[in-house]
């Protein structure tokens, strides 16, 4: 459901085959998959605040150290308070203090909301002093920025952010903010998370409800008991923490919403601009989404009349869903429609066909509808991607962040995202994989998991000829195939550049381990289209390619696909699973052609690397003049939990070492 946006933090980058390991290109979801916890904490919150002397009795009492200067920055105070004041109405208010050290911790004065139709931003204070108490920097109407969020793809939008930057260099100093938000509807309640990247000194959050108001509560990572009060018709609950430790990420660890303290708050009955619903349990929140979208699936006679045709040669129903996803790939594109309850009720089916735009309500609305002209049954299914953490299943709420749909056939069910424009038919792109998810039906909804791609399915394959030439000058012509997970990352990032971005693209990709060359020709042809094997052709000439040493030459034929320094993780030990994003399989097969006057003296040993969670293998073959060099590398486990975690190093440290071995040629007597 649009929503729900994010960034993905370049510390989180996965070790995705050939995007980012050859070309340093790193591909990236567009919600990006993580969400900051800072900035989870302030999405769509203010707070009030206590305009006294405690900055000065706080600089007396802040944490001091290595631990502290590591981070340039510590919260010394982190209040929350959310009061609902009737069924649709509460108010959310937020206090902090912050001691910043050095410019590591500034970004902590760089302060950022988000408001919409349902909740209003206001009261915003803040202030900057020494520590001594004397007043640096006020906060002032002009310092606050209103502007419009994700404009480059969102073509209608209510939702709007207002920031602030009150970091100076003056170090060390305090920052004291506080803001408030009020909401209309219970449907949007945030979560406490107490724990943020920088040590917490203290951290309370306080809840206020009328007295016979049904709420329910989820504790991850946490375990907290609140002081409870009750007094004229309300209940209060408190809960408190102290010396809370930052956060600390690792390289390609999963969602980091998964690992982080927090509870999770929802009401048990909502109301959301007219539209009543309930999480007392899934079949009701499904109900809910089903009525927001019952009436938007009705198409005019002549677009009926269209899906007909582009479907009258399919034999089955299997062929008649490709062809109208294949058509919905066409003819459509992803837009953001979120005005109002627009952020989660899609537009009516007739109206997204005729523009050719919707985000992912409204394009899994269309193709639902499609279908149905078919004859085909289909439902929206809410999911929550990879990038989003897991959803708790004993936990009914608005857990999802995007939708997809689910058609079951007779003997097979297909899930399709309809915002990949780039995924071959019955493959889900891999932030959809292995997901839980919502299947909305009128009468019921089930959680049911998507599923998982393997190693075998996500393959990349190069091929490539070369020839040697006597002056040390190698040519070299090679194709590029891709399928799974793997094509559909290719399709996109390739789809998203130019003609020049591409040809520069592969010209990293041979010059990253031959820095001297010339790209000769390149065939990008069959990256738009879906219904031909994505292939990428292209020829060039390396110069001085092998390296001299005496009388010898010493070549490394592993030309395109290397495990890196880079790649190796760096830690002794894990506290969280490693996490490749998909299972894959890498296959590189080079033919290298020698000219007479040289002769192989030594060629690297086999390589057979074998682990529960994947292997790598290579082989040397000579016959006559001609080498041939095979690579297989296999990672057949998405995740990697802790305890293989040195297994896995060993695994990449092996992979390096024998990526980085040269064949020793000599001239022939």
């Amino acid at each position: 459901m649009s929503e729900v946006r994010c960034e993905k933090r370049n510390h989180n980058q996965r070790r995705i085959p050939d995007l980012n390991r050859i070309s340093g290109i790193v591909k990236t979801n567009f919600k990006k998959g993580y969400r900051p916890r800072f900035s989870l904490i302030i999405l769509f919150v203010a707070g009030w605040f206590v305009w006294n002397n405690s900055s000065r009795s706080f600089a007396q009492n802040l944490v001091s150290g290595e631990s502290t200067s590591e981070k340039g920055a510590i919260c010394e105070l982190d209040e929350q308070e959310f009061i609902v004041k009737g069924k649709n109405s509460a108010e959310l208010r937020v206090h902090r203090i912050f001691h910043i050290y050095n410019h590591e911790g500034r970004k902590y004065g760089r302060v950022h909301t988000q408001l919409h139709k349902f909740a209003k931003l206001d009261n915003i204070k803040a202030q900057v002093k020494d520590l001594d108490g004397r007043l640096i920097k006020k906060l002032e109407k002009d310092d606050i920025k209103e502007e419009s969020l994700f404009s480059d793809y969102v073509l209608y939008a209510d939702r709007r952010a207002k920031s602030f930057d009150l970091s100076t260099t003056a170090f060390p100093y305090i920052l004291e903010y506080s803001y408030e938000v009020k909401y209309k509807s219970l449907f949007f309640w945030p979560a406490w998370f107490p724990q943020m990247e920088i040590p917490v000194k203290r951290s309370v959050y306080t809840l206020t409800v009328p007295k016979d108001f049904a709420f329910k509560m989820h504790n991850c990572n946490l375990e907290i008991h609140p002081i409870e009060k009750q007094s004229k018709g309300k209940r209060q609950l408190i809960f408190e923490l102290a010396e809370v430790p930052p956060f600390e990420s690792e390289r390609n660890m999963p969602s980091e919403i998964d690992y982080e303290m927090c509870i999770l708050l929802a009401a048990e009955e909502f109301d959301l601009d007219g539209y009543k619903g309930s999480t007392n349990s899934w079949g009701l929140f499904g109900k809910w989404y089903a009525s927001l979208a019952h009436k938007q699936y009705e198409i005019s006679p002549k677009q009926q009349d269209m899906i007909e045709e582009e479907i009258k040669n399919c034999s089955s129903p299997k062929e008649k869903v490709k062809a109208l996803y294949q058509f919905l790939q066409r003819k459509t594109r992803y837009v953001a429609i979120e005005l109002g309850i627009g952020g989660y009720k899609p537009r009516d089916a007739e109206s997204i066909l005729a523009t050719g735009y919707g985000d992912c309500k409204d394009l899994g609305t269309l193709f639902t509808a499609m279908l149905g002209v078919a004859g085909i049954e289909a439902y929206p299914a809410l999911i929550r991607t990879q990038s989003e953490g897991t959803v708790l299943a004993d936990f009914p709420s608005n857990q999802f962040n995007h939708i997809i749909v689910c058609v079951p056939l007779e003997k097979d069910t297909l899930w399709l995202d309809c915002t990949c424009n780039y995924c071959p038919f019955g493959e889900l792109p891999w932030r959809d994989e292995g997901c839980q998810v919502l299947v909305v039906m009128e009468d019921t909804s089930t959680l049911v998991k998507t599923p998982i791609s393997c190693a075998e399915e996500n393959r990349i394959v190069r091929s490539l000829h070369a020839r040697l030439d006597p002056d040390g000058s190698m040519e070299i012509t090679g194709t590029i195939t891709a399928t799974g997970n793997c094509e559909s990352s290719y399709r996109e990032f390739l789809n998203s550049l130019t003609a020049i971005e591409r040809r520069e693209w592969l010209g990293r990709k041979i010059g990253r381990y031959a820095p001297n060359y010339t790209l000769l020709s390149y065939d990008f042809e069959k990256i738009p289209k879906l219904d031909v094997p994505f292939t990428i052709g292209f020829g060039a000439k390396l110069i001085k390619y092998p390296i001299k040493s005496g009388g010898e030459l010493l070549i490394n034929l592993n030309l395109l696909t290397r495990v890196d320094d880079e790649d190796i993780l760096k830690e002794k030990e894990r506290k969280y699973p490693v996490d490749n994003q998909y299972a894959f399989t890498q296959e590189d097969e080079v033919t290298l052609d020698l000219p007479e006057n040289l002769e192989i003296k030594a060629l690297p040993n086999d390589q057979d690397i074998v682990f529960p969670f994947g292997s790598f293998h290579t082989q040397f073959e000579v016959k006559g003049n001609q080498l041939t060099y095979k690579r297989i590398e296999t990672i057949t486990q998405k995740l990697i939990e802790p305890k293989d975690y040195e297994k896995f190093k060993e695994f990449l440290e092996k992979t390096y070492l024998a990526d980085d071995s040269f064949v020793v040629l000599k001239k022939t007597e």
